[in-house]
C-alpha cells in the first residue's frame, strides 16, 4: 500500500454525527463504540492539527477530556427559533487566537 503525506501545514476538521439526537437526525447513526472509536483514532494524531465539532453532552466531554474544549451555542439551519449548544474540541497543538465565541472554555 502506497503511502501518502501531508503537507505539515494541513488541518484536519472532523463534524461527527450528533452524539444525543442521533436516531432523530440520521438514517444511519453512530452507536457510543463509534463515538469512542473516532476519539480513540483522533487522540493518534499528533504531527497535524485538528478541530471536532460535536453537541455539546457529558459524554463527549468525557471522551475528550484531555483536550481544550469550547462550549458555543448555535442556531440551528433547520429551525429558525431552536438552538444548542455544541461543543469544540482542539488539538494540543493548535494555537487558538481570542475571540468572544471562544469565551467558553470548559475546564
Amino acid at each position: 500500500m502506497e503511502k501518502f503525506y501531508l503537507p505539515e501545514k494541513s488541518l484536519f476538521y472532523l463534524d461527527p454525527p450528533y452524539f444525543v439526537k442521533d436516531k432523530d437526525l440520521y438514517l444511519n447513526y453512530y452507536k457510543p463504540q463509534d463515538h469512542e472509536n473516532i476519539a480513540r483514532i483522533i487522540e493518534e494524531i499528533k504531527t497535524h492539527k485538528w478541530i471536532v465539532t460535536y453537541d455539546c453532552v457529558p459524554e463527549i466531554q468525557d471522551l475528550y477530556c484531555n483536550y481544550r474544549q469550547v462550549k458555543y451555542m448555535l442556531n440551528y439551519s433547520a429551525s429558525k427559533s431552536m438552538k444548542g449548544e455544541e461543543l469544540m474540541i482542539f488539538s494540543d497543538n493548535l494555537y487558538i487566537s481570542k475571540h468572544k465565541i471562544l469565551a467558553n472554555e470548559v475546564a
